[in-house]
């Protein structure tokens, strides 16, 4: 398992934490099969651009991604949890509960272990992928915590270290001068990727396309919105 704690100009704190073989064997097996299962995903475009994967997505009380959007898009259509998301996002509570016990005091503040949807991604091949990006903490809120559990095919996760701008959070300009702390990071498939406190507004992340890693891959990344 690698944690990073990260003091930032905000005052708070970037936590990333990575952990290799998060899922054993049977769990794996299982929640992959579950995944597999799935025949009703959904793709969709956004400002013209077709989004190159596709999604399904949960939230326990069946509410969309986001109460301030004007236009409910296809592919953020909720769904009701399955018992089997249930499952996997207990595991994940647990484990990250389980991680905050061993931090001070100060910095639990900036790591959550509860939430109330999961988004479920299917990558079909190399070909498709997911941009440079941070989510909004508009939907999120300040020091929020993302959890990401991978399967099938391992793919490659570039974090970047980026200007936070308050005035404009959705902007990507590089931080030029900390481009030694941009993380690359292989999912491997029962891994369990972690992003939070100032994560987002420190950060960009994305899942280029690749011709390296070209079978299927899906993920379920876990939020409160």
């Amino acid at each position: 398992m690698d944690i990073q704690i990260i003091p930032e100009k905000d005052g708070g704190y970037s936590i990333i934490i990575y952990i290799e073989n998060f899922l054993d064997k049977d769990t794996l097996k299982n929640v992959t099969h579950s995944i597999y299962n799935i025949n009703d995903w959904k793709s969709g475009d956004r400002d013209g651009h077709v989004i190159n994967r596709l999604q399904k997505w949960f939230h326990i009380d069946k509410k969309p991604f986001s109460k301030n959007w004007r236009y409910e898009w296809p592919r953020w259509e909720p769904h009701k949890y399955d018992e089997w998301i249930y499952n996997i996002q207990s595991l994940v509570e647990n484990k990250i509960q389980e991680i905050t016990n061993t931090l001070d005091n100060h910095h639990q503040t900036y790591i959550k272990n509860s939430f109330n949807s999961a988004l479920c991604n299917y990558y079909r091949d190399g070909n498709d992928s997911i941009g440079s990006h941070r989510d909004d903490i508009a939907v999120l809120g300040e020091n929020n915590t993302i959890a990401c559990v991978s399967f099938g095919s391992p793919r490659l996760f570039k974090m970047k270290r980026v200007l936070y701008n308050p005035d404009n959070m959705k902007s990507l300009k590089l931080n030029q001068a900390q481009q030694h702390m941009n993380k690359d990071i292989i999912l491997n498939p029962g891994s369990l990727l972690i992003m939070s406190g100032s994560t987002q507004k420190f950060f960009s992340h994305e899942i280029p396309k690749t011709d390296i890693y070209t079978q299927e891959r899906y993920s379920i990344t876990l939020r409160t919105v």
